[in-house]
């Protein structure tokens, strides 16, 4: 749907039975921790930054491996405690990521150190 609002996008999510992210490239994971945030249970690359991420909160696949992918999805839909787990689990593993001021000093002290002073126009 393109950019969507806060709200369509809780909407969206509220109506998700999982997210299921097979990326290949991955610098962060955001995806991950706004559907974890909502409360969606997440089946995801075991590549990239994923695993570092998702933690024990997600539910792995190769995602060069189509039968791998379906594999996650069949185990999901096969027990339902097992979205419990991982929803409940997703929860814990949002809130590490969730106050944006403190990522924000720490990529500017990343900087800081990158660069050898606060100025980073140096």
């Amino acid at each position: 749907p393109g950019f969507v609002s806060k709200d369509e996008f809780n909407a969206l999510a509220r109506g998700s039975r999982a997210l299921i992210f097979p990326s290949l490239f991955e610098g962060f994971g955001m995806p991950v921790v706004e559907a974890m945030d909502c409360g969606i249970p997440v089946l995801c690359a075991n590549c990239t930054s994923l695993p570092e991420i998702a933690g024990d909160a997600a539910l792995y696949f190769d995602p060069r491996k189509p039968d791998d992918i379906c594999r996650a999805i069949e185990e999901l839909e096969a027990d339902p405690r097992l979205g419990q787990v991982l929803t409940a689990r997703g929860a814990a593993r949002a809130k590490l990521f969730s106050d944006r001021h403190a990522w924000a000093q720490a990529y500017w002290k990343v900087f800081r150190e990158a660069f050898g002073s606060g100025d980073v126009a140096k």
